[in-house]
């Protein structure tokens, strides 16, 4: 919500992210002035417009977008979606200038490339026929008994479709003082790290060299992106050979499980030489993550002779105050985990 200091907006919201977005906006002249239940003003060009909020259609770690639908001045009803670039592309009607898409996927890979962190904007206007159906629908399944997010999903996925881009956004997320020299600190005391991100692969890569996890000595990054366990097998192994080729054979480790449906059942050994590496693509919840991250982690044990006690730590920041309270130990900032 807007706050005035000092005589200029200001925004409290739920991420970072939206407060950089709101902002951007407000100095490009599209000033979000106030929002209650059944309504959003913004000044455009100096006067105030009303638009009625219609209907929330949130995001979720599968969906990887959130959309509102809203009647604006005009009496139209449009849906604005925002999400993960690969998840809005894929929604996107054929009657998008070519020329807007292509520019946009370039702009896309270049603020990837340079640690940015990107989103798609897309639109959808929609007749009211089709809207109060499709709310019928939509109240039905808030209020089931069973299956009611996946119903929820499909609902909110057979409107999100055929929308018009309207372009991209790229926020930079910079890391905190002493967080890059404190990773390589812990990597000389031999100490495992991983990174769990959702962003996209350049991304992701990018920031593991900001932050020193990667260096510029290493040969290459290996990245692993089947989307079946069959592919995923044939990569791990591929990767295993290219490093033995190149230096030598490492320590070998455990399986990480022996669960048939895991990622990495089939292979013969895992292979480590100092840090992890992870971007994570998958549709996985947040603890099934973390329960894979932990079961690696054990299989990093000498057969049983060493033991080890979970620590749940967190770095307090802006986008995770709420969960502090669930943590044993939270750092007010990065560089103190050393």
């Amino acid at each position: 919500m807007p706050e005035r200091k000092n005589g200029r907006l200001e925004y409290q919201a739920q991420s970072p992210d939206e407060a950089a977005l709101t902002s951007a906006a407000r100095n490009f002249g599209y000033v979000f002035k106030s929002r209650t239940a059944q309504t959003v003003t913004l000044e455009i060009a100096g006067s105030e417009e009303v638009y009625d909020l219609l209907a929330i259609l949130d995001f979720n770690n599968v969906r990887k977008r959130m959309s509102v639908i809203v009647r604006n001045p005009l009496g139209e009803l449009v849906l604005y979606c925002k999400g993960a670039d690969t998840i809005i592309l894929d929604r996107i009607s054929h009657n998008t200038a070519p020329l807007l898409k292509s520019a946009t996927i370039q702009h896309l890979d270049k603020f990837a490339a340079d640690g940015f962190r990107t989103l798609c904007l897309a639109y959808k206007k929609i007749s009211t026929d089709v809207f109060n159906k499709w709310h019928e629908q939509q109240k039905e399944a808030a209020v089931a008994l069973t299956n009611r997010q996946e119903q929820l999903d499909r609902i909110y996925d057979e409107l999100e479709q055929e929308m018009i881009l309207l372009g991209a956004t790229a926020i930079e997320d910079k890391l905190q003082d002493g967080v890059s020299d404190t990773i390589a600190e812990l990597a000389r005391a031999n100490i495992k790290i991983w990174i769990l991100t959702g962003d996209k692969q350049e991304t992701a890569i990018n920031i593991g060299y900001s932050c020193n996890l990667l260096t510029e000595n290493l040969r290459e990054v290996f990245v692993i992106d089947g989307e079946t366990e069959r592919e995923v097998e044939v990569q791990l192994k591929d990767v295993r050979r290219r490093i033995e080729q190149t230096l030598g054979p490492w320590k070998r480790l455990k399986r990480v499980n022996n669960k048939q449906d895991e990622l990495f059942h089939k292979t013969d050994s895992l292979y480590t030489r100092n840090d992890y590496y992870c971007s994570v693509y998958e549709n996985a919840p947040p603890e099934e993550i973390l329960i894979n991250v932990k079961e690696v982690r054990d299989a990093l044990l000498d057969d049983g002779k060493l033991t080890s006690q979970y620590i749940n730590d967190t770095i307090t920041g802006n986008s995770n105050l709420q969960s502090d309270g669930t943590k044993n130990l939270a750092f007010i900032h990065g560089k103190y985990f050393q």
